[in-house]
């Protein structure tokens, strides 16, 4: 017993001793691995479109809609907003009203916003 006893104390104390450059192979083969495997964050992410659409409606005092300057009734509104969006998912609106106007004028343009999935829409009230 007392000459497995000694093998095994030999084998610690040789791999304790054991040149840095033995284990430069396995470092390498980590480092190569770790470098080469897929990060978590790369798959399958969609390339984000860095070119989002952005559309202008003003609301005037008497209550008339303008998209990106040009004049709209409501009804060309809800499907100017609807088409915009299937284009860009990530469309932005933003809404200006006037201050002397109806304020149903800029909830009713909020909620055409809504029900065409427009989800990043300012406001400012002048």
């Amino acid at each position: 017993m007392g000459s497995t006893n000694r093998h095994t104390t030999t084998r610690l104390a040789a791999a304790r001793n054991a040149s840095p450059l033995q284990w430069l192979p396995l470092a390498a083969v980590a480092l190569a691995v770790l470098a080469l495997a897929p990060r978590p964050a790369t798959i399958g992410t969609p390339s984000v479109d860095t070119t989002t659409q952005a559309l202008q409606l003003q609301i005037g005092a008497a209550g008339g809609y303008r998209l990106d300057g040009k004049p709209v009734s409501r009804d060309g509104l809800e499907q100017a907003l609807r088409t915009a969006r299937g284009a860009s998912p990530t469309l932005r609106l933003r809404i200006e009203a006037s201050d002397n106007g109806d304020p149903q004028q800029l909830i009713g343009a909020l909620a055409l916003a809504d029900q065409a999935g427009i989800r990043n829409v300012g406001s400012r009230v002048q």
